[in-house]
């Protein structure tokens, strides 16, 4: 039936438009990412510089003994170190831009992964003395 052949190579033709779409050109929707990487990574860098002084001071007030991965989180090389990931993921991403888009996009993807769970690990890390504080506490 020649319809029918025609309305199947279209449905193939639609299906097949993501690899036909130009190696270099990244959608509004993967520069959104691309920048909110950067900005991931960008909140590891500062960590150190902006969050970290004010967490040190207020766990010294507590008096007590911070626990290990607090102590890790709080020297000021882990949390750029850890940003280096994703600023390397979205430069490979980045500047290969003759490279397939469903590559592209796995690099920006998990440049994301990444950051947000180095972002959420440092967190966790400091907040972890006022978890074990709150655990202590006997209603």
């Amino acid at each position: 039936m020649p319809g029918g052949d025609r309305h199947e190579k279209g449905r193939r033709d639609v299906s097949a438009g993501v690899d036909r779409q130009p190696a270099g050109e990244l959608t509004a929707l993967d520069w959104i990412a691309v920048v909110l990487s950067g900005l991931l990574a960008l909140s590891l860098v500062t960590l150190p510089l902006a969050v970290a002084p004010a967490f040190a001071a207020m766990f010294r007030d507590f008096g007590g003994p911070l626990p290990a991965v607090t102590r890790l989180v709080l020297q000021p090389w882990l949390a750029p170190a850890l940003s280096l990931a994703p600023v390397g993921l979205l430069a490979a991403a980045l500047s290969r831009p003759h490279a397939s888009l469903r590559e592209r996009r796995v690099l920006i993807v998990a440049a994301f992964v990444l950051g947000l769970g180095a972002g959420a690990f440092c967190l966790c890390s400091l907040y972890a003395p006022i978890f074990a504080l709150a655990g202590a506490i006997k209603p």
